[in-house]
């Protein structure tokens, strides 16, 4: 690995600042690491993705950063070349990895505002989307497998973190292959309101049987105010994974983005990171069992 990635040149950064892109947590404390742009197949698909490292070597944990939806959007990289990698849980080094995922960047596969329909869904519609999902969470997974054949982190820290689309695709994937995770973050996740009450509560009902499957602590955060994705989607996912004996934590942000508390995560400014970014740390590092 450290052969691999030191004849890479430096691909990741921060992502573009728009409104529908997840843009990772950067702590004020830069991170001198190594990145490397790889791809890798799911079935007859190539798909992107962006591995950070530590310069050192050694085997280290593994985050993975799972990005939302970006409509119109998908085929810009979700990366900016040459930007500085940030460390991401205090106290540790550790691997980054950003899937692409299909139909993103330069994957593989139809882009998802393609594939599924911005109208309010009929149940078809909702069931397609559903499998849309399943789908890409099995390219994250794929990503997984790809980077465990490498050997080069601990397969006992596993995380896995992700906003909006992406807190969805987190917690499918993580269901899919729970004994490979040791922490499961979900933010905003969900569908939109626009696509109808009947879809939001068929995905609720798929992510409550989905989190039902998965054995780590999970944190699920949303914020009062969501515009896109309504707190009570939230509230009820939690509460239903909490009923079922299932180790779930739920953090409620204030409205700090007042037009749109989707933002608090989709915008990952530092003023916005405040709230709920420590939270996030701790319950990683706890789950690794990482002192600060």
């Amino acid at each position: 690995m450290r052969k691999s990635l030191s004849r890479v040149v430096p691909y990741i950064g921060v992502l573009l600042s728009t409104l529908i892109l997840f843009s990772p947590p950067a702590p004020a404390q830069g991170w001198d690491c190594v990145s490397d742009r790889l791809f890798y197949q799911n079935g007859m698909l190539r798909i992107e993705g962006t591995l950070w490292g530590p310069r050192r070597p050694g085997v280290f944990p593994l985050l993975i950063y799972n990005h939302g939806s970006r409509p119109g959007q998908e085929r810009q990289p979700t990366f900016v070349a040459r930007a500085q990698c940030w460390q991401l849980i205090t106290g540790t080094d550790l691997f980054v990895f950003f899937p692409e995922r299909r139909g993103y960047g330069a994957s593989d596969g139809a882009p998802y505002s393609e594939e599924i329909p911005q109208i309010p869904w009929t149940v078809e519609q909702t069931n397609r989307a559903i499998g849309r999902l399943f789908a890409e969470a099995d390219d994250v997974l794929a990503g997984l497998s790809h980077l465990q054949s490498r050997g080069i982190f601990d397969s006992e820290r596993v995380a896995m973190i992700g906003a909006s689309l992406g807190g969805t695709v987190s917690i499918l994937a993580a269901s899919k292959a729970p004994e490979r995770f040791s922490a499961v973050v979900s933010q905003a996740a969900g569908v939109g309101i626009g696509r109808g009450q009947m879809a939001l509560d068929m995905v609720r009902d798929e992510l409550v049987r989905a989190g039902r499957r998965i054995s780590s602590p999970i944190l699920i955060q949303h914020a009062v105010n969501d515009q896109l994705v309504p707190v009570a989607f939230a509230r009820q996912l939690s509460s239903a994974l909490a009923s079922a004996g299932k180790a779930v934590r739920y953090d409620e942000l204030p409205a700090v983005v007042q037009s749109d508390g989707h933002l608090i995560f989709v915008l990952s400014t530092s003023a916005n990171r405040q709230y709920w970014w420590p939270q996030v740390d701790a319950f990683v590092r706890n789950a690794w069992r990482i002192q600060r």
